[in-house]
């Protein structure tokens, strides 16, 4: 259980739902950018559609968002920003929640060309 589950259970005595997830974005200059998030929820189990909503609303402004992907894995928020770095990410099989298929081709053309972002 991650330090966060383990901190509310106690203060609350109620059981979270976590889901770790890897948020890329294009930046208004048009960079390529990266945050990792911690989404948690009670109750009600939490659906991609919330989860992705939610992440669009803590976008900075005027960012446009390529991908989020959920990481399966039990880690703190500094492992995933680390993981979303690195293609060590792939030994916890993501599960993509959301994917804008316009600007994901143009990330593969990036890549492509040598440009890494």
């Amino acid at each position: 259980m991650s330090i966060l589950k383990e901190m509310i259970k106690a203060a609350t005595g109620i059981e979270v739902e976590e889901h770790n997830v890897i948020v890329d974005f294009r930046t208004p200059d048009g960079k390529s950018a990266h945050r990792a998030h911690q989404v948690v929820s009670s109750g009600t189990p939490c659906t991609d559609e919330a989860i992705t909503e939610r992440i669009k609303a803590d976008l900075p402004q005027g960012c446009r968002l390529c991908s989020i992907y959920e990481v399966m894995a039990d880690c703190e928020v500094s492992e995933l920003e680390r993981l979303a770095m690195s293609l060590d990410v792939l030994k916890y099989k993501p599960r993509f929640i959301y994917v804008d298929k316009e600007l994901a081709a143009e990330y593969i053309k990036e890549i492509q060309n040598g440009d890494l972002g």
